[in-house]
């Protein structure tokens, strides 16, 4: 059960949006709503009862909100909001009954689930085959949070493509669009985590020194297809990567 129910109506609302990038309050602020109304609006998400007291009684009394895409070939991707956080899951016959856990974004994350270049895959296969009464491109910014990190090469198209998909959903105004890409795009470049800062550039937040061998993020076997050397990803190699080869080659044919 949901506790949102009409998503296409969810999915041109400022607040479903200020929660879905909630990292602290300056994020609200873009949004042009108060921390409050963000805060209301999660109780919403929650499928809360009234105004909870505190996180404790969300835990035990909030189920949360589902919303499940659907793919060819009878796979469907099911995103949980739930208290604990956001959680990703690939359902179809090959997994059955459980599903193939593929991220959580939550105080202990499970990141990243997708490359850049599997997100587009995803945009272009809905786009054939849509069914749904809001646009294709809101999937960009809704599942870019599992991307989480990206390449200097990639930069470039990924600005574009949400600055596109953020103007398609009139949620931002125009002046804070590139306030929230700055804040949102993380770049891994020679084994470090860049984020960025209007006086700095580039920065690596964890101030670790760079890698003397450049290291990728992504890597791939024809037997494993592509595996992260994020260690929290279950895409990881010393993990099941290999789980995801029937949903990512459903995607290479129907992309």
């Amino acid at each position: 059960m949901s506790g949102i129910q009409d998503w296409p109506r969810t999915f041109s609302d400022r607040r479903f949006w200020a929660n879905r990038y909630y990292y602290d309050a300056t994020f609200v602020a873009l949004f042009q709503i108060s921390l409050e109304e963000a805060t209301t609006y999660y109780y919403h998400i929650m499928g809360c009862e009234g105004h909870p007291k505190d996180f404790d009684e969300v835990l035990r009394t909030c189920e949360g909100s589902t919303f499940t895409l659907t793919f060819p070939e009878n796979f469907s991707w099911r995103i949980e909001f739930a208290p604990e956080g956001t959680f990703h899951t690939l359902f179809h016959p090959h997994f059955y009954p459980d599903g193939a856990f593929l991220a959580a974004e939550s105080g202990c994350s499970s990141l990243p689930g997708l490359r850049w270049t599997e997100l587009k895959q995803i945009e272009k296969c809905l786009r054939q085959h849509w069914h749904e009464s809001f646009d294709v491109k809101t999937i960009f910014p809704l599942l870019y949070p599992v991307v989480t990190w990206i390449t200097f090469d990639e930069l470039s198209d990924v600005r574009q493509t949400l600055s596109e998909a953020w103007e398609a959903l009139h949620v931002l105004e125009y002046s804070h669009l590139n306030r929230l890409l700055d804040k949102t795009l993380k770049v891994y470049e020679s084994g470090n985590f860049l984020s960025y800062d209007s006086s700095r550039g580039r920065y690596n937040p964890s101030r670790s020194p760079s890698s003397a061998k450049r290291e990728e993020l992504w890597l791939y076997t024809p037997t494993l297809g592509w595996y992260t050397k994020a260690a929290g990803s279950p895409r990881n190699l010393l993990r099941n990567p290999e789980l995801f080869l029937p949903f990512f080659g459903m995607l290479e044919q129907f992309a």
